[in-house]
Order: C-alpha cells, then sequence, then structure tokens
C-alpha cells in the first residue's frame, strides 16, 4: 500500500474522471469495458509469538535458512542494486535476535545505495533494557534528533510508536570511531512500532518490535503503509 498525498490523489482522481467523461462521449455506442489491476495479496509471515502481513512490494530475507545462498541470488535478479546495498557476507553477519528481516523493493524507492529496511524482534523486557541502552548510546554517537513517543495501539496490543532520526554513516567503525558524517550526508529516519502482549508462547512479559529504518525524505510517504503493517501485528496468547 504506497502513501499517497491529498494533492496526488486529488490529481490522480481528476484525470480519472476527464477520461472517463472522454471515453462516456467517443463511444457512447459501443461501450467497452475497462480491465482494471487485480490487488496483489499481501505476504503473510507467520512466527511461533506473532504473524504479520507484509505488502507485495517487500521481499523476506530468512537469514535462519540453509538456502540462503539461494534466496539471495532470486532478489539480485530481481533488482541487482541489492547486491551493492546488502552484500551476501553482510547479511550472514547480521546480528542474531531478527525474527524477520525485509527490504522494500517498490519501483522507485530502491536505489544501489539504499533499501527501506524493516526489523522484527522479540524480547523479554530485561534484554529491550539492554538493547535500549546500547541504542541510546549509538543514537548518541551518531547524532540523533528528533525523538518522539506516542502510545498507540499496535495491532491486538497495547504499544507505542517512537522516532529518530540520524545521518548516514557508511560504516560501524565510523559510528564507533564517533566520526562525524560526510558533509551533506543525508538523514535515515528509524520508526518503530512496539507491542507489548502477554500470552502463552511469547516470554511474557514482553515485546514484539517492528522497527522500519527509511531515507528521511521518504518516511512520511511511508506512514501509512508502516501503519497498516503494524496494525496486521497479531500477538499469539
Amino acid at each position: 500500500m504506497c502513501a499517497i498525498s491529498q494533492r496526488q490523489s486529488t490529481r490522480w482522481l481528476g484525470m480519472l474522471l476527464a477520461t472517463q467523461m472522454v471515453a462516456a462521449c467517443t463511444f457512447t455506442a459501443n461501450p467497452t469495458a475497462v480491465p482494471t489491476a487485480t490487488p496483489q495479496p499481501w505476504t503473510a509471515v507467520d512466527r511461533p509469538s506473532f504473524s504479520l502481513a507484509l505488502p507485495p512490494n517487500w521481499r523476506i530475507v530468512d537469514l535462519k535458512s540453509s538456502n540462503l545462498s539461494a534466496q539471495y541470488g532470486a532478489l539480485t535478479s530481481e533488482n541487482p542494486d541489492f547486491a551493492t546495498f546488502a552484500p551476501l557476507e553482510g547479511l550472514r553477519q547480521f546480528p542474531d535476535g531478527a525474527d524477520v528481516l525485509a527490504f522494500d523493493f517498490a519501483p522507485g524507492r530502491t536505489s544501489p545505495g539504499f533499501f527501506t529496511v524493516l526489523i522484527v524482534s522479540s524480547e523479554t523486557l530485561e534484554s529491550e533494557q539492554r538493547s535500549q541502552n546500547t541504542r541510546n548510546y549509538l543514537y548518541e554517537l551518531r547524532g540523533a534528533t528528533n525523538f518522539t513517543t506516542t502510545n498507540m495501539r499496535v495491532g491486538n496490543t497495547d504499544g507505542k510508536r517512537l522516532s529518530v532520526e540520524y545521518p548516514l554513516r557508511r560504516s560501524a567503525e565510523e559510528v564507533l570511531n564517533g566520526l562525524p558524517p560526510a558533509p551533506g550526508a543525508e538523514l535515515l529516519r528509524e520508526t518503530s512500532f512496539v507491542a507489548y502482549p502477554a500470552g502463552a508462547h511469547y516470554p511474557a512479559p514482553g515485546l514484539i518490535r517492528l522497527t522500519f529504518i527509511s531515507r528521511a525524505e521518504q518516511a512520511n510517504a511511508y506512514e501509512l503503509e508502516w501503519r497498516a503493517i503494524a496494525d496486521r501485528l497479531l500477538a499469539k496468547d
């Protein structure tokens, strides 16, 4: 589901109505039905403690699969830019703890330098506190700004939305060594939807975190899509 501004939506609607009017005037004697595109289904994602669904433009990478190389080959065949952004060895070294790792392959949203990423993880509150301390430390090193926190429903449970922005740096060494970002470095926005379930199949008390990382300039256009994904989160009892 792509986010469309009100101005774009109004322009699109006007063009559609104009097209229909021309067709009605020209082909009144023999009206012809115009075929419409069939919406593609969302991709279901099922894990022991939760389920969710992703729009058809998202691609999931199963880091624990023995067939990771074949998955990766299919993705790079679909979009060669993915090999530049996420080398296979880099994915193999991705930190443990991600229940779902997905990338947006929508045309016009990708480039060799960046793909929007979704990381879904489930944690106990104890481990969440440790990881939050790490995140706070990295945010400070990255020069993060524009923190926001909003309480809200996330799927079928209580939760919150958090957002922060920071300059893009190309390597972990740049961050850990406290090097300033390159002049004119683009901003990234990290938006998380955190759900707090308590069920038999979940290490209660705990949480499920959906973290989206995109270019800050694209984030507002993504907001409705991200919220739609978060709304479909189902924490299992």
